[in-house]
């Protein structure tokens, strides 16, 4: 029973942090497998370590770019060092790496990395373009 409160005050927190901030949410294995996704919006999940030098170069893109279209987009982070299940089950092998999930499910990889092309990329998933 602790757990399930634990769950729910979670998934609420992470709601009012969507509501209130557009930067980046720090999300989890228990985040991404326990469907609690917002089923209508689009997520858009930045996969990284502490210790990668690549992850912390894009970091203030990927910062940059959900402060811009933070209230289109869900825009979260994951350290896959942590989150072992989250890296196996979307086959994570480079970092950084960026996934797209509309409605809950995984729809693509953004491989642009440059503010202008990682801004385009979010913006073509926004108006439903490949």
């Amino acid at each position: 029973m602790r757990y399930l409160m634990t769950i729910a005050i979670t998934v609420l927190l992470l709601m009012l942090v969507r509501v209130a901030s557009a930067s980046p949410v720090e999300i989890n294995d228990k985040f991404i497998l326990s469907s609690t996704f917002d089923k209508n919006a689009i997520t858009i999940v930045d996969a990284y370590t502490d210790w990668c030098g690549a992850c912390q170069a894009f970091h203030p893109t990927f910062v940059r770019v959900s402060n811009e279209f933070g209230g289109k987009v869900f825009f979260a982070q994951i350290n896959i060092d942590h989150n072992v299940s989250f890296r196996l089950t979307f086959n994570v092998q480079y970092i950084p790496t960026v996934l797209v999930f509309k409605s809950g499910h995984f729809v693509k990889r953004i491989e642009e990395r440059g503010y202008q092309e990682f801004k385009k990329a979010v913006q073509d998933v926004i108006n439903g373009r490949k």
